[in-house]
């Protein structure tokens, strides 16, 4: 019974979408098409060559300060072990349980430190993605388009569908930098 139904409803559909198909064809204007390389553009820009060399940078920055840090842990930890002989049980135990609690305020450091970059990147590559859909929007309207496909879902495109470097250019020209910004601590 719920089969029957259930055809019975998309047949009732299929006649009622098809009825005054033409009075609709007509109101559908004709696809004005041109393709984007999104990828390209969001790896060529001047804002994200920017943005990815500013990441780098605090990366490097990063992971000094980690590195610093594991050297203090290490060293605290061999000057215990050397101490092990002149040193009680109780005050071992004290400063194994604060080495252990440092390397875990280290490791949640470490956590904290890699969400704020990964936000900070997106922050930053979102600015270059919204000031990219202005530029491919002024194209469309210049262009009289209606639809933008992205490059990696077309197989061929003759080249003056391409619209590519026309808005890799006028992106730099509008975007040339994004400032990345970290939160300290």
């Amino acid at each position: 019974m719920f089969r029957r139904s259930v055809f019975g409803l998309f047949a009732a559909l299929a006649v009622v979408s098809t009825v005054g198909l033409p009075a609709r064809a007509q109101q559908t204007p004709a696809p004005i098409v041109a393709v984007l390389d999104i990828q390209a553009i969001m790896r060529d820009s001047t804002a994200a060559i920017g943005i990815r060399e500013q990441m780098e940078a605090h990366h490097a920055r990063f992971q000094a300060e980690i590195t610093e840090r594991e050297n203090q842990l290490r060293a605290a930890d061999q000057e215990l072990a050397q101490q092990r002989a002149i040193l009680s049980a109780e005050v071992i135990a004290d400063r194994q349980r604060s080495l252990q609690e440092n390397a875990a305020l280290l490791s949640q450091l470490v956590e904290k430190r890699k969400r704020q970059v990964t936000e900070a990147f997106g922050t930053a590559m979102q600015q270059v993605q919204e000031t990219l859909m202005d530029v491919v929007t002024a194209i469309m309207q210049e262009r009289g388009l209606n639809m933008v496909l992205p490059r990696a879902q077309v197989v061929v495109v003759a080249p003056e569908l391409e619209m590519t470097a026309e808005a890799l250019a006028r992106l730099n020209a509008k975007l040339t930098s994004v400032t990345v910004v970290i939160p300290e601590g």
